[in-house]
């Protein structure tokens, strides 16, 4: 959110050129995405040159400035699958001791307190505490996963599995900042967070989301059978589109897949003559087709998601359309 240099906290003045963005937390991150021209080697040199010059330092009057450390995450395993267990409430203590309370938060101190979590305090919950919690997020889960499934009982285009993973209620009270006077749509906002890392402020704009979690069949994706999707031509984008795949359970990356999705950028993308791409999944590529493979897991279910970057009105007007995933 912008402000004036007027509205900045601990700033006499914001100097010329620098927009302000007040963060209402202690702690904070911003997602910066440099898009390559294409999948080349040397598109995403450039494409990583460019996201270095970028550098976060602490501002100072005098212009004195810090140095910006960067750490290449390539190749180091990053865990983000929720913990339902007892742990999962330790981790929310550490974050509530650590942050001032948001107005739009301020319904969960009580509840929170019933937990032993209250800020200023310790958290040390007996045995019989413990085994309470647990069950209690093992309830939670399971009413979750069903919430999650009934995203998918209005198919965004008629006679299909895809649906957009987006409440209505929860994206209006995203845009407003949660402070329309009559909505706070908690339960929507605790179910998109078990499958999303954010709530676009603006989805449909910059870009759009499609999941599927069935076949044409209506029958769960199963790591171990193989489908194909057939993306139709002229996907209406003005910048690029790509799938990517999840696990089903933790809606997190397959582990130790080696090709997590494919798209319109991938110079290796093999399209048909009619425009038309042919994308397989599977525990090993169809012959031939490794370039439009994606790799899942014998054992483990797979959910999978299109990403539509720069949407046009030939999908927001639903004129251009998916087909289902088939099982071949």
């Amino acid at each position: 959110m912008m402000r004036s240099p007027s509205q900045c906290p601990g700033t006499a003045r914001v100097p010329d050129g620098y927009t302000p963005l007040q963060n209402d937390t202690l702690q904070g991150y911003a997602l910066l995405r440099s898009l390559p021209a294409d999948q080349s080697d040397a598109a995403i040199a450039e494409a990583v040159a460019y996201a270095e010059k970028i550098a976060l330092y602490p501002y100072t009057p005098d212009g004195a400035t810090g140095e910006t450390v960067r750490v290449d995450l390539l190749g180091q395993p990053y865990d983000a699958t929720i913990r339902y267990d007892a742990s999962f409430f330790a981790t929310l203590n550490t974050l509530v001791q650590a942050e001032p309370w948001l107005d739009r938060d301020r319904a969960l101190i009580d509840q929170l307190a019933t937990l032993g979590i209250v800020q200023g305090r310790p958290y040390a919950p007996d045995q019989a505490t413990l085994d309470l919690l647990t069950a209690g997020i093992g309830d939670a889960k399971t009413w979750l996963e069903a919430g999650y499934r009934a995203l998918f009982d209005t198919p965004y285009w008629d006679g299909t599995h895809w649906a957009m993973p987006a409440m209505p209620d929860l994206v209006e009270s995203t845009n407003a900042g949660f402070t329309l006077p009559d909505a706070y749509p908690v339960d929507d906002r605790g179910l998109a967070y078990t499958f999303a890392f954010f709530s676009s402020r603006h989805l449909g704009k910059g870009q759009s989301y499609l999941m599927a979690i069935a076949d044409s069949d209506g029958q769960d994706l199963d790591g171990g059978r193989n489908y194909r999707l057939t993306v139709t031509a002229d996907v209406p984008v003005s910048q690029y589109w790509s799938l990517v795949v999840y696990s089903s359970d933790t809606h997190t990356f397959l582990p130790n897949s080696t090709q997590l999705s494919r798209s319109s950028l991938n110079p290796d993308l093999v399209t048909n003559e009619d425009g038309t791409v042919d994308l397989y999944f599977g525990p090993q590529a169809p012959t031939g087709q490794d370039s439009n493979w994606l790799p899942t897991l014998n054992g483990t279910g797979f959910e999978v998601m299109f990403r539509l970057y720069g949407p046009k009105d030939a999908f927001t007007d639903k004129t251009w359309a998916l087909p289902d995933i088939q099982r071949l």
